[in-house]
Parts: C-alpha cells; structure tokens; sequence
C-alpha cells in the first residue's frame, strides 16, 4: 500500500495470519519477495536502504545505501547468493550475501566508472556488470571476487 507507505502479506492456506510492514517516515519505493519466499526486500526512497524482512522470525537486515540504479541487487540462480551495488567516494563494490543467513560473504569493487547495471547468469554464478553506457564495458566476475572477463567497445575481449 504505497499511499499509507506500508507492505502487507496475508498467508492463503490460514486466513488470520496477516504480516505488516511499516516503514515509517522513509517512502517505499520497491516491494519483493526473496527466492526462498520467506524474506521480503524492501527498498526505500532515494536508495536509503534495502531491507529484507523475515516473515517466519519477523527480524530484519539492513543494507545501507544501495547504489541508486534500476538493478542494484540480483539473486542466484540456485538461491544460495544475493548481489548488491553499493558505491563509496565514487567507486562501485559489489557485496555478497549468503541468503540462507544475509552475513556478507565478499565486498570487492569493480572495473567500472559508473556501473549501471548487473545480472547474475543462469549458470556458474557469473555477474554481469554493465558500466554506464558512455564506457561500451561488460565486466564478468566470479561471486569470490575474480575478474572471468570483459568486453569493452574496443571488442576486445579480454
């Protein structure tokens, strides 16, 4: 309900259970469920913070100042990891949740000016980093860290 800036779950299967989500003072501007459909991400006005609630332990994790882009985050295929962008006296990181206990795995930065984007492949836990369009850079990095590969508008590949 975003005019009473507020997310609410209802449990189909038990009719009287019912979650609320409260923000307070900070607008919600995105809404999701988590893979593991147990976890709810929300994502609060100006990128301030993204949290993801637990509607089975009603706690909650806070991640401070995701990036302010369309795709800050992505989650694995596989459900096990979860990516965010986050961006520190203009440089871009990457940081690495495990989503089974959303303690950081990894925090590494990128090869990029100004990443615009990222996707996490299908296959091999591979992420996708698009830098700002002016660069005509993708980076490939491993969820460890590592650099796999780039392209650039050079069309090296590197």
């Amino acid at each position: 309900m975003k005019k009473e800036n507020l997310v609410q779950v209802w449990n189909l299967n038990c009719l009287s259970w019912r979650g609320r989500i409260n923000e307070g003072s900070l607008a919600i501007t995105y809404a999701s469920w988590a893979p593991d459909s147990r976890h709810i991400l929300i994502l609060c006005e100006f990128h301030v913070s993204l949290k993801i609630w637990s509607i089975t332990s009603e706690t909650c994790v806070e991640i401070d100042s995701p990036k302010p882009i369309e795709n800050c985050f992505a989650f694995s295929s596989c459900g096990k990891y979860f990516v965010v962008v986050n961006r520190t006296k203009l440089k871009d990181y990457l940081s690495v949740y495990a989503c089974d206990t959303w303690q950081i795995i990894k925090i590494f930065p990128v090869d990029t000016k100004d990443l615009s984007s990222i996707q996490l492949s299908p296959v091999d836990l591979v992420i996708g980093v698009i830098d700002a369009l002016i660069e005509y850079k993708i980076l490939f990095y491993s969820v460890d860290g590592r650099l796999l590969g780039k392209y650039t508008k050079e069309g090296h590949i590197g």
